[in-house]
């Protein structure tokens, strides 16, 4: 995730880094004004994609189908439906809508998505039980699409098999784990029946925390990608600076005159382009 600030904004955070863009920058002035704009890393699980040959979905067609979307930095993992990307977009309900629509309206059959931002994975990751994920256990992560809670889908699991089952509510999720060693004996298979089912979709506890690794490299390659930019910008900034403007003074020499009259640091018009810690 990047975000750019206005120096002056009271509201704005402490600024842990920043790369500073003077006012006096003419050339890629328009991409700056862009960077205002708050980018945040996503993924979406899509439901019931290359399942036993059915419903099958190239993972570059999804890639493209996202980039008509305008979303950016896409990309996927596995074969299962799990698309990275960004967008400055952060409602979850309306990413998710948007995806069911379009998705469903170009591949030609239903396509269920459910999105979480890098800051829902992170939390989802966070809050899981101390023994998740353990090699004792054979650990998922059902994710729960909007607007189905947490509270009616605990309601509505079935009685479990006592020490080999284990579910524990998260949240906006539910962790289901089973003894490996006795993982054939489960019950969540009657769970799995239920017309509340059509509403989750499961993640391994591999595939969960790889994503969020994935996540966070894909945000931190945009703003690696973003600071080159700046860096190109200033440096043909700097040569048009030496061009006089309609025959008056460069913008070297009208800079140099505010700098003068302010006589204290440089111009208050200064933008931050911040990588997210």
């Amino acid at each position: 995730m990047s975000r750019a600030v206005e120096a002056d904004d009271p509201a704005a955070a402490p600024l842990p880094s920043a790369v500073r863009v003077h006012e006096n920058h003419v050339v890629g002035r328009a991409r700056l004004r862009m960077l205002l704009c708050v980018t945040t890393a996503h993924v979406a699980l899509l439901r019931g994609i290359n399942v036993g040959g059915r419903n099958a979905v190239r993972m570059p067609e999804l890639v493209e189908l996202f980039r008509e979307l305008g979303y950016q930095n896409v990309r996927t993992h596995l074969q299962s439906g799990n698309v990275l990307f960004e967008t400055d977009r952060t409602e979850r309900a309306k990413l998710e809508t948007t995806l069911d629509d379009h998705l469903s309206s170009r591949v030609g059959f239903v396509v269920p998505a459910i999105v979480r931002s890098r800051e829902d994975l992170a939390e989802t990751i966070a809050s899981a039980p101390p023994r998740h994920g353990s090699s004792e256990l054979r650990s998922d992560v059902f994710f729960l699409k909007q607007p189905l809670s947490v509270r009616e889908v605990m309601d509505q699991v079935p009685e479990l098999r006592t020490g080999v089952d284990t579910i524990t509510p998260g949240p906006d999720a539910v962790y289901f784990s089973r003894d490996a060693a006795h993982a054939r004996k489960t019950r969540i298979t009657k769970f799995m029946g239920l017309p509340i089912f059509q509403q989750i979709t499961v993640r391994s506890w591999s595939t969960t925390t790889r994503l969020l690794e994935l996540l966070v490299n894909t945000s931190s390659a945009s703003v690696l990608e973003m600071k080159a930019e700046l860096l190109t910008n200033r440096a043909s900034e700097r040569r048009y600076a030496a061009e006089p403007l309609d025959g008056g003074p460069t913008s070297s020499q009208i800079s140099s005159h505010r700098w003068r009259q302010r006589k204290r640091g440089p111009p208050s018009a200064t933008l931050f382009f911040v990588p997210a810690g």
